[in-house]
């Protein structure tokens, strides 16, 4: 599991919390992303300042958003591929996934929806 994700010069760092000597917790560094290959040299203008940021991670499809002077970058970990999402500069991305299940049986009309909710007041 990633607890934490940051930039340092042209590398994304990923690192987990894990057990240490005498079981205290310490940070253990997962996998080093190079970001040359993936982002456009715009994108990794002035690595010594903090232009790149990580701004969002979206542990389900392990994706780590990217806040780059070229713009945000999704960068996928299992492809190693990444797509810019947009010209914009955010702070933080907050993705959320939204599921979708199958209808149980018939759909109420209107008018049976609006006597299925409690407290309801029909006008």
């Amino acid at each position: 599991m990633l607890l934490f994700a940051s930039v340092l010069k042209p590398r994304l760092y990923l690192l987990s919390m894990e057990a240490g000597p005498r079981g205290a917790a310490a940070w253990a560094r997962r996998r080093v992303v190079e970001l040359e290959p993936l982002l456009p040299p715009r994108a990794l203008l002035d690595m010594s300042s903090p232009d790149v940021w990580t701004v969002g991670f979206a542990e389900g499809v392990r994706v780590i958003f990217l806040r780059t002077p070229a713009g945000l970058y999704a960068v996928e970990l299992n492809s190693g591929r990444a797509n810019k999402m947009g010209e914009f500069s955010i702070e933080k991305v907050m993705p959320y996934t939204r599921f979708c299940i199958g209808a149980w049986g018939r759909l109420p009309a209107s008018d049976e929806a609006r006597h299925a909710v409690a407290g309801v007041t029909l006008m």
